[in-house]
């Protein structure tokens, strides 16, 4: 069967069956007249299997040790319930954070940061892991609008090319001015774009 039919069966998206592959979590046969992956109902049940071990929470590496034979399903089962026992904690912690915030707090200029000490577990834990989501957050924003960026600077000397190679050699010297000066203009626009984007 081909992936979607493999989404419809498990209700995974294409990207994340993609994903575990790759993670060597799955390995679907290859068709050698198209080299298409065919999936089979072991890949199916593979997956099935996956989703129920992430839906718990367990980390990919954990279900590729589990797969390997490294460790067994009730080592993971208590080290999870572990990991669910302190997520608890911290959930206890934020919560009470939340009330205390909440009473004393009614604008974001009133707002005492000092709810928060910095040898406080929760700052340690939740707060750095929060953090960190922002900054990978911040860092893909980044990343697709140079993507964005690079895909109109191709396009336009795409462009650009094309208007190029329809000109003969007898081309008057004020055509190949402008030209010239249209991709030096539009190449400071793309690295001042970029600047800007990588900046903000």
């Amino acid at each position: 069967m081909n992936i979607r039919e493999v989404e419809q069966l498990t209700g995974l998206k294409k990207a994340n069956i993609r994903y575990y592959e790759q993670e060597g979590l799955l390995s679907p046969q290859r068709n050698k007249q198209n080299n298409y992956r065919e999936y089979s109902a072991d890949d199916v049940e593979i997956l099935e299997k996956i989703k129920l071990l992430r839906t718990l929470g367990v980390s990919i590496h954990d279900i590729e040790e589990l797969q390997k034979g490294k460790t067994t399903v009730p080592e993971l089962m208590e080290k999870r319930s572990e990991e669910l026992e302190n997520e608890l904690s911290q959930a206890a912690e934020l919560k009470e954070l939340c009330a205390r915030a909440e009473k004393t707090a009614v604008t974001f200029e009133s707002i005492d940061p000092s709810l928060i000490s910095s040898d406080s577990f929760f700052f340690h834990k939740k707060g750095e892991s929060i953090m960190k989501l922002d900054k990978i957050y911040n860092a893909e924003k980044k990343a697709e609008k140079v993507r964005e960026l690079l895909c109109l600077a191709a396009g336009l000397g795409a462009f650009l090319l094309s208007i190029i190679r329809r000109q003969t050699e007898e081309a008057s010297l004020w055509f190949t001015i402008v030209v010239c000066a249209v991709v030096a203009a539009l190449i400071i626009c793309f690295f001042v774009l970029w600047y800007r984007s990588y900046r903000r």
